[in-house]
């Protein structure tokens, strides 16, 4: 895979549809920062790095990678603009790039380049998988050297018992002779006829070149024949053959050539996968920084790779007392837990352990170190061999300190802001929430965090926020919008940003800047979206003006028709006569008294004159001298709460001389329990008429109430 680090996000864009259009996977980060929590998480082929990017530059990311084991394979290609003259380039190379290039980028040179440095890179990484294996093959080096000598040894006893097959070539007359065996050999049917053409046919060209060589040589020279080839049979096995002969001549002259033909396809398979193997095990122990120690139980002997020096600054040799030498540099604070691990391995017989802790290098300093180990016993369970590789993970404790603390200091940041600021993952639960957020929403990070956006705001599931929040996080594109939000009957100003993991928002209240903006055009626009939007009656008018605007909702919910006038005097004679006078100098004391909000409840008329109540909202905008320039107000009818509370009042008053019997005669009987020669009982008895007929008075009042 291929990382590509830019802080812009079009640069981004261009470079990864180039690579991908080609066929490669291609990750993405927009900051150094980023970039490096993603190597710590993926394994890179190749890393396309911007040399010039706010915070951390291209030079620091590439310095810290360089020191991060899991990157040790991961090539860098520095990318820049401005950053073009040979000292800028010399100094990409010492921070360990492979290829520096200058923007504007030729997509045709990146591609080339990438293609032939990610084929090496990938070879790189093929052996790095493979060490784990080869870690396996190393255990048992000897013992495959035993193995192989043996079974060489049976493959030459196999080949003296085994039936061999004879062909001769008549030199004068170009024809071949062959024994029966040979077509059972090379799998042919027996009424097929094999001839020196054919056969030079059946091989592949670098071989039949070569077989022409030695056939020349031999009917040149004499001597004999040696030639050793593969042949695909009908059925589409490899076999390996190995063909000796030898010229015979008469009369001075090159007769004929005997031959015999040999079937080694086995040994010569033995023999690949052997040296394959073991030539993969010296690249991957002299590419490792691994620390690789072999301990011999039975000799009590251990051997390290180079890098016991590199890592530790030990000298490379045999250890003769692997135990005591394990205990005297593991720290002493992980020994008894490390011994305690080796024990449970012992008696478990388990094949593999790993364990984490810190040993003691030869300056005297601990390094953290993380010890992966296979384990040989035998039948009895007695442990044979152990082979270890140890990992240094002092450069990933660096970045992990270091990713904290900018992740400290980014958190620092985003809690001084002025904005609000959250994060929500793909699952769309908020991960963090800021201290500007909890002022402007009303609601703690406690409350927050950890629960589902659209949970929490329900009715934004379906409007804007949720539509562009969403093509955000899916297109990887930021974007900025403003939105209202009716639940909070408040405006705001968004900016969305995504990632792989969910998207960052930071948002502000602008309700009041686009009130105080009224008098523009563009503000005159934004509140038309409000009036269209709300289900309130919503009006506005300019101080110095006649005309009074409202929304349709003036029209669905009180009658009058779309092309009604309505300036202030009509505004005025919609007010209930008996509330008229009230309201209006209400209103006109809230405009000389410099106040921005005014609100009181009043009866409004319809259009067939019916009064109803309404709760009216002002906010009154005033220019740089304090003067009101322009009013915005809504009306919300209430009508149905206020006959709602009628009625409830018509019912106490009219049920509440029902109650006040029943109440006074108890009253009345628990006053005489406290007197003297009363009997209680017959008291107690009237008591318990009174309350049940006070439970039968307050029953009927709640069934008149529902």
């Amino acid at each position: 895979m291929i990382l590509i680090v830019d802080d812009i996000p079009e640069n981004l864009y261009s470079l990864k549809s180039v690579l991908e259009h080609n066929k490669f996977k291609v990750d993405t980060a927009s900051s150094g920062e980023k970039a490096l929590k993603k190597v710590l998480k993926t394994n890179y082929t190749l890393i396309l790095l911007d040399v010039q990017m706010p915070g951390m530059d291209g030079f620091e990311v590439a310095e810290i990678i360089s020191g991060y084991s899991k990157a040790k394979h991961t090539a860098i290609i520095f990318l820049s603009a401005n950053y073009t003259d040979a000292n800028f380039i010399l100094k990409g190379y010492r921070h360990g790039a492979i290829d520096y290039i200058t923007k504007p980028i030729d997509p045709s040179l990146l591609l080339t380049r990438v293609k032939a440095l990610y084929e090496i890179i990938e070879s790189r990484i093929e052996i790095s998988r493979q060490q784990d294996e080869i870690r396996s093959l190393y255990i048992s080096e000897k013992r495959l050297n035993q193995i192989l000598s043996r079974q060489r040894k049976a493959l030459l006893l196999t080949q003296k018992l085994a039936k061999v097959a004879y062909w001769e070539y008549h030199i004068e007359t170009e024809s071949l002779k062959c024994s029966p065996e040979i077509y059972s050999l090379l799998g042919l049917d027996a009424s097929r006829e094999i001839n020196l053409r054919l056969f030079i046919e059946m091989l592949s060209a670098e071989e039949q070149e070569e077989f022409r060589a030695v056939w020349d040589r031999l009917g040149k020279k004499g001597g004999r024949l040696e030639f050793t080839h593969s042949f695909i049979t009908e059925s589409g096995h490899t076999l390996y053959l190995k063909q000796y002969g030898k010229l015979e001549r008469k009369n001075g002259l090159a007769y004929k050539i005997l031959g015999t033909v040999q079937d080694i396809t086995e040994e010569k398979n033995n023999e690949k996968e052997f040296f394959r193997l073991y030539e993969r095990y010296k690249l991957v122990n002299k590419a490792t920084n691994d620390i690789i120690c072999d301990w011999d139980v039975h000799k009590n002997e251990m051997e390290f790779n180079d890098s016991v020096f590199n890592v530790l600054g030990y000298p490379k040799k045999v250890i003769t007392r692997p135990e005591a030498w394990w205990e005297d540099i593991v720290h002493p604070e992980d020994l008894p837990r490390t011994q305690k691990a080796f024990e449970a391995i012992l008696l478990k017989q388990a094949s593999q352990w790993e364990i984490e802790c810190r040993l003691r290098c030869a300056n005297g300093e601990y390094k953290d170190v993380v010890a992966q180990s296979y384990c040989l016993f035998n039948s009895s369970g007695q442990l044979l061999r152990m082979v270890t590789a140890t990992k240094d993970l002092s450069s990933l404790r660096s970045i992990e300190n270091q990713l904290m603390r900018t992740e400290l200091r980014l958190q620092q940041t985003v809690e001084t802001i002025n904005e609000g600021f959250f994060t929500c993952n793909s699952s769309w639960n908020v991960t963090y929430w800021n201290h500007k957020a909890e002022e402007i929403i009303g609601l703690s990070k406690q409350e927050v965090l950890g629960k589902n956006l659209w949970d929490l705001f329900p009715q934004a599931r379906e409007s804007r926020f949720a539509e562009l929040y969403s093509k955000c996080f899916e297109t990887k594109r930021p974007c900025s919008f403003e939105e209202y939000y009716e639940p909070m009957s408040k405006w705001f100003r968004v900016n969305v940003h995504p990632s792989d993991e969910g998207i960052a928002v930071y948002f502000e209240d602008i309700t009041e800047e686009l009130l105080k903006e009224l008098q523009l055009n563009k503000a005159i626009e934004k509140a038309e979206l409000i009036k269209t939007s709300s289900q309130e009656v919503l009006w506005e008018a300019d101080v110095n003006s006649e005309i009074v605007h409202f929304n349709k909702n003036l029209y669905l919910q009180y009658g009058y028709k779309s092309n009604t006038i309505t300036d202030r005097e009509w505004f005025k004679q919609r007010i209930h006569p008996e509330d008229r006078d009230t309201v209006i100098n209400s209103l006109f004391k809230s405009l000389e008294e410099s106040l921005d909000f005014w609100q009181m409840i009043f009866r409004f008329l319809d259009v067939h004159g019916t009064s109803h109540y309404v709760n009216a909202k002002v906010h009154i905008v005033r220019d740089e001298n304090n003067n009101p320039v322009h009013v915005a107000g809504s009306l919300t009818n209430i009508q149905d709460l206020k006959e709602k509370e009628s009625k409830l009042a018509q019912i106490a008053f009219s049920n509440s001389h029902l109650v006040r019997k029943p109440l006074a005669n108890i009253l009345g009987l628990v006053e005489l329990l406290n007197e003297e020669d009363v009997n209680s009982k017959e008291i107690t008895n009237m008591l318990k008429e009174s309350v049940h007929e006070l439970d039968v008075v307050i029953k009927q009042i709640a069934v008149t109430t529902n």
